[in-house]
């Protein structure tokens, strides 16, 4: 067997990670990201979602939040009961990039159809217009033969 991570707060690019599926051809991984924009008036606070693609399980592996106008605190849950921290965070304390995205470990994984919950507050007492990208993969399963 072997070991997926080896130190979780370094990128897969530097962990030198390849295609981390499941063993056999049954769940073949395609890397997915899907882009949550949010446009806060000052002190706004919005309980939303981010639907997930009904084809395919998505893996939830990291966040890229350095795409804003003002400061926010944010909490995810997954379909409504899974939350990701029991209070908002600031969005300071998620500032990653591309290349090295804030991650999610363990991975999570949305079912297909699900979604990922977004309970974000504007602190900026101004207009506040956010990109969150969700990292991870597309898990497709195989029909059975």
């Amino acid at each position: 067997m072997i070991s997926r991570i080896a130190a979780p707060y370094a990128s897969a690019h530097l962990l030198g990670l390849g295609d981390t599926s499941p063993q056999g051809a049954a769940y073949p991984d395609q890397s997915y990201d899907i882009p949550f924009n949010i446009a806060l008036t000052a002190l706004q606070a919005v309980n939303t979602s981010q639907a997930i693609d009904r084809d395919a399980d998505f893996v939830w592996r990291g966040i890229i939040a350095n795409s804003q106008t003002g400061i926010y605190q944010v909490r995810f849950d997954i379909n409504g009961w899974y939350l990701l921290s029991n209070g908002q965070i600031l969005n300071g304390n998620l500032q990653s990039d591309p290349a090295s995205p804030y991650p999610i470990f363990p991975e999570l994984i949305v079912p297909a159809g699900g979604r990922i919950g977004i309970y974000i507050t504007d602190l900026s007492n101004a207009p506040n217009n956010i990109q969150i990208v969700f990292r991870g993969v597309k898990r497709f399963c195989a029909a059975a033969a």
